[in-house]
């Protein structure tokens, strides 16, 4: 969206899934996916001392801190405009009172700059953040633009089951397959599956585990339907 006009992303991922994007970190200094998360007093440092003369941090005018939002606290020491976007709760990685407490005031400190932007990708982690600091963050939603070859068809009569992450999750499939024989669990049908192949179901039914999923994003950017439970389910 923005490369066009000249602006140029360098990406490091330490996901999981980073292999589905080609952006997995190959020369990341100091942090690896098992001290990113929560690093210590003594990784913050170290990651600080390997970044300050760094050349590639020093054409980097923009971070930007999706998941966990809380890694910006490394590069305040860089002094860099820091954009703050949660894509979760705000405070994951930094669950203990001491380190929640301590983020907050550093989220205070980064949101008194004007240069930087505290950010949400929905309205639900908006007001979370909002409830636990007293500031007013940016409602940024996620922005896909899918292929045409990925848009809805429904050319198949299939409602898939979305994974639930539930204990529950094994009794909820067997009873939506008891109703009817429609209803398909989507790693069940697919394995691993494109969004075209999403796109060609009747529908597809989630029960979330959080508020805030990037396969809901995608799949109402497809323009599949989606259906949900209500609260009294």
């Amino acid at each position: 969206l923005l490369e066009p006009k000249g602006v140029k992303f360098i990406d490091k991922s330490l996901s999981g899934h980073c292999h589905e994007t080609n952006t997995c970190a190959t020369d990341l200094k100091i942090l690896t996916s098992e001290n990113g998360m929560n690093p210590d007093s003594y990784t913050r440092q170290s990651f600080v001392e390997a970044y300050k003369d760094d050349w590639q941090m020093a054409k980097v005018e923009i971070v930007m801190c999706f998941h966990p939002s809380a890694m910006c606290e490394l590069f305040m020491p860089l002094k860099k405009r820091l954009f703050v976007i949660a894509s979760t709760r705000y405070e994951l990685g930094r669950e203990s009172a001491e380190e929640w407490r301590e983020w907050n005031k550093n989220l205070e400190e980064i949101a008194a700059d004007r240069r930087n932007l505290i950010a949400a990708n929905n309205l639900y982690d908006v007001k979370y953040i909002e409830y636990f600091t007293g500031l007013k963050p940016v409602l940024l939603p996620s922005w896909i633009k899918m292929n045409e070859d990925d848009m809805y068809t429904g050319i198949s009569d299939d409602i898939l089951i979305a994974p639930m992450h539930s204990s529950s999750s094994e009794a909820i499939t067997k009873k939506l397959k008891s109703i009817s024989s429609r209803f398909k669990g989507m790693h069940e049908k697919y394995g691993h599956y494109t969004f075209s192949q999403l796109s060609e179901n009747t529908a597809i039914i989630h029960i979330p585990y959080q508020v805030s999923l990037m396969s809901l994003f995608e799949q109402y950017a497809m323009g599949i339907p989606i259906l949900a439970p209500t609260p009294a389910f």
